[in-house]
């Protein structure tokens, strides 16, 4: 399979503090930058107006395909809502997007399967199929003597490789959501996700703090649907990111103690970093495992000679750990790299890491706020496609067929851009 790539380097810290009078371009190479800013309430009617053709797609062409029939999956849906923990937060995020998909177009926000509206409380469970729908992932981070001999002198840096099923109908409805929050107690935060997604899969927040989330394959994995009230995986690390931390209180402490807060079913596992504070390590992995959490420390690692922490699919510290390709990959390298690993070694790790259905790899070094993306897509426009056929009801038949012909995917291509155009573009996704 062929691929298109984008390749972003900026710093994180001039994208989360843009004056309220710029914007961010409104794409990068075809991925969407969706702005969104102010109140949750706010933020999901911009999310809406701006995506909900994107959010339509992914449910029908994606999403409702993973069950045995679209009718068990808005089945599934309804039966998982009243099991989601509330928080107010979310729930007006969810309310938006109905209002501002509703506003968007003509009055309508439904799906082709069925005659009503998608409701607030089915948008908040469509953040539900990282819980049941499988994916494979990788992360590595290094800081201290893994790092002392090349430029970042000690400094930390992360990355990850993002696998999931590299279906079309997936690909085309990526996006980078910039959240700019007007609550107190919140702050800046990016997200790499899908059109829809109130989670995070990948996001890092304007502290410094960055984490990536991957599935487990922990004994523990509980069922889905889940017979008891609990909070999606997603769900729970958006709101461990997006908080401010508490004064004297390390970013790593307050997101780990916001994560494990809320009781979770599945099996995941997340790889967070921070700026770097004296005599603490940089990064930690929490492995959770429905319902109980086990940290885990480079320490508890002696595979590496220096600080590498490495997270797969596989649980080191909550269970046995298990042989697994990538993780040996990871060690073959520390082994080669030694004390000398930056961002462009670890990058060229993660290159070999990859499996045939990484979609995305991203890094992120906090002490500068350097971050790349590379990302996966396909080459089908299909932005003025949607935007034509949900402004009329009675096209909504047609779009399964125009929503099919995603064309072939492109060869390598990289694109660099330099930080400064992020000010200098509007924010609307579909704007010419």
């Amino acid at each position: 399979m062929k691929l298109k790539r984008i390749i972003l380097s900026t710093t994180i810290a001039l994208l989360l503090s843009f004056p309220a009078t710029a914007a961010p371009p409104a794409r990068l190479g075809g991925l969407p930058v969706v702005v969104l800013q102010g109140t949750h309430y706010e933020r999901g009617v911009a999310h809406g107006k701006a995506l909900h053709a994107q959010i339509i797609d992914l449910v029908d062409n994606y999403l409702a395909k993973k069950a045995a029939s679209p009718l068990l999956f808005f089945m599934m849906l309804q039966k998982v809502a009243p099991l989601i923990e509330k928080n107010s937060g979310l729930q007006d995020e969810a309310r938006g997007i109905v209002d501002g998909a509703k506003q968007a177009n003509g009055g309508s926000f439904r799906s082709r399967h069925r005659a009503e509206d998608f409701t607030w409380q089915e948008v908040l469970a469509l953040n539900t199929y990282v819980d049941y729908i499988g994916t494979a992932c990788s992360s590595v981070s290094v800081w201290g003597d893994s790092t002392s001999e090349s430029e970042l002198k000690g400094g930390a840096v992360l990355a990850r490789n993002l696998d999931w099923r590299l279906s079309p109908d997936l690909l085309r409805n990526q996006a980078l959501f910039v959240h700019l929050p007007a609550e107190d107690g919140e702050q800046p935060f990016i997200s790499i996700g899908f059109a829809g997604f109130l989670g995070c899969l990948s996001c890092v927040n304007q502290a410094g703090l960055g984490a990536f989330l991957n599935l487990g394959y922990g004994n523990a994995a509980g069922t889905f649907p889940p017979q008891e009230k609990f909070l999606p995986a997603a769900l729970a690390f958006r709101l461990a990111v997006e908080t401010v931390a508490p004064p004297k209180k390390s970013l790593l402490d307050h997101f780990v103690d916001r994560l494990t807060a809320y009781h979770h079913v599945g099996s995941f596992i997340i790889q967070a970093i921070a700026p770097r504070e004296a005599g603490k390590e940089a990064a930690v992995v929490v492995e959770l495992q429905a319902g109980t959490h086990a940290l885990r420390s480079a320490k508890d690692d002696s595979q590496f000679d220096h600080p590498v922490l490495v997270a797969t699919n596989h649980n080191r510290k909550a269970g046995k750990a298990r042989a697994c390709q990538r993780y040996s990959i990871a060690v073959a390298g520390a082994e080669t790299t030694g004390q000398a690993f930056n961002p462009d070694r670890l990058w060229k790790l993660l290159t070999k890491m990859q499996r045939s259905d990484t979609m995305q790899r991203m890094l992120l070094v906090p002490s500068t706020g350097e971050f790349r993306l590379s990302v996966r897509q396909s080459t089908a426009k299909k932005s003025k496609v949607l935007k034509s056929l949900v402004k009329q009801p009675a096209a909504m038949a047609t779009r399964e067929k125009a929503l099919s012909d995603t064309g072939s995917l492109a060869p390598l291509h990289q694109v660099s851009l330099d930080r400064n155009h992020f000010f200098s573009k509007k924010s609307d996704p579909f704007a010419p």
